[in-house]
């Protein structure tokens, strides 16, 4: 399995012509969680900007700008509060493509996992993601993400 090192990350949509996921620049000023889009506009870097961390079980925590990445109610969200408490993924590698990665919940697998909307500026999805039977195995393109590292923003 191949290990994504600890560090800052541009997630992009691979059926979506690589577009950035992040946060909207407008948000309200609560503590509620806030929606993880594809294609924000304006752009801010601070808000497409993801930091990916893997613990000692081989389980990622993802967050982006500040808030950790977890699915409510079939769709993605930053956290910034413990309640609800952020998710941790598996980042399963894309045989096909090196950088590509499906991102699914480390506890319920394949049944939960990031899926790329239609259309800019709608919320990213959590659900299921098919597995085609071949190998390596087949993933619809809306589930798979590219991650780029951005050294510019190390630690």
């Amino acid at each position: 399995m191949t290990h994504v090192p600890t560090g800052y990350y541009y997630i992009k949509s691979v059926s979506a012509d690589l577009k950035p996921i992040g946060r909207r620049a407008a948000e309200d000023k609560s503590l509620l969680p806030k929606a993880i889009v594809l294609n924000p506009q304006p752009a801010v870097i601070e808000k497409i900007l993801f930091f990916i961390r893997m613990d000692d079980n081989n389980e990622y925590h993802i967050s982006c700008a500040g808030g950790g990445a977890t699915g409510i109610d079939g769709k993605l969200f930053a956290v910034l509060m413990p309640e609800p408490p952020s998710g941790t993924w598996k980042l399963v590698p894309d045989e096909r493509h090196k950088d590509h990665f499906v991102i699914i919940d480390a506890r319920e697998g394949f049944m939960k996992g990031w899926k790329a909307p239609d259309t800019d500026e709608a919320q990213v999805d959590v659900g299921l993601v098919p597995v085609g039977r071949s190998f390596p195995p087949f993933y619809p393109p809306n589930a798979v993400w590219h991650l780029e590292y951005s050294p510019a923003n190390a630690e």
